[in-house]
């Protein structure tokens, strides 16, 4: 099981927070909100960085709130410069932000019960997010295109040169 896991939203989406909250705590998953972790008078900034340092897995609700707040899109980047397990949640069809734009996100928009089950199976995943392999082509041609060039430039060469010899 993974260890404490940092939750970014807007605040208009707090009743979907709070529910997806409240079913991950039921899977015994350590949720870090800030509505439920910054006390009164705290600095929530500090605490904020601090619980994005030590979160394990960084979760992203995607809405059209959540894409425009200029914290939240600072949280992201704090967790995508940290090298932070990032799990995007599609709540409502939006932009997607630039940085987040390759990441695979679990689809809350259709259906709640299915985008939970496959939350939890990406959360308790023993290998998380697999590398991306690029596949490189068997040989690579250009060194074949640069002597093809460069054998008809000789061969150009070498014909207005014996037609200019004339």
């Amino acid at each position: 099981m993974p260890g404490q896991i940092f939750i970014s939203y807007s605040r208009v989406d707090t009743e979907f927070v709070t529910r997806l909250i409240n079913d991950l705590n039921r899977q015994g998953l350590n949720i870090w909100m800030d509505q439920r972790n910054i006390g009164a008078g705290q600095r929530w900034d500090s605490i904020i960085q601090d619980a994005l340092e030590s979160c394990d897995i960084f979760m992203i609700v995607l809405s059209p709130y959540s894409v425009e707040s200029e914290n939240v899109l600072d949280e992201l980047s704090f967790a995508i410069n940290g090298n932070k397990r990032i799990i995007p949640i599609l709540l409502d069809n939006c932009e997607i932000p630039y940085r987040l734009a390759r990441f695979q996100f679990v689809d809350f928009a259709n259906n709640y019960q299915t985008g939970f089950h496959h939350l939890i199976s990406e959360i308790t995943q023993q290998s998380p997010q697999r590398p991306i392999v690029i596949k490189k082509r068997s040989e690579d041609l250009r060194p074949i295109y640069w002597l093809a060039g460069a054998v008809i430039a000789l061969l150009c060469c070498f014909a207005l040169g014996v037609g200019m010899y004339m």
